[in-house]
């Protein structure tokens, strides 16, 4: 029985952008839900200009783009990104994590 606060699950692909991406003729199979949005992560080696160049190539060619796992990645990128009109995606951990940090920060304040 769903509850209207219970959490949506939707079907969808978190894609790996690569220099390329934009020209893979099924991008739209892999879309959230059959929409016009996509979710894409970069690659854990960093951001450089061919992927931002190409996730905007995405973007001009009809897509949403949602980036995953903002908080990997530097602030400047991202808020280029954001002014495009990308949105962004963060895993619970990431406010967990700093939650944790901000305690033990306070707790050691405590201490002196």
């Amino acid at each position: 029985v769903m509850r209207s606060h219970d959490p949506k699950v939707y079907l969808g692909a978190e894609i790996m952008i690569s220099r390329n991406l934009d020209q893979m003729p099924e991008l739209d199979c892999l879309t959230i839900c059959g929409t016009d949005t996509i979710l894409v992560e970069f690659p854990s080696k960093g951001i450089d200009e061919a992927l931002i160049d190409s996730i905007i190539r995405i973007k001009n060619s009809g897509f949403n783009g949602i980036i995953a796992h903002v908080d990997r990645y530097k602030a400047k990128y991202m808020e280029y990104l954001f002014g495009m009109g990308f949105r962004g995606q963060l895993n619970a951990d990431a406010f967990l994590l700093k939650k944790i940090h901000y305690f033990l920060i306070m707790k050691n304040q405590n201490r002196n």
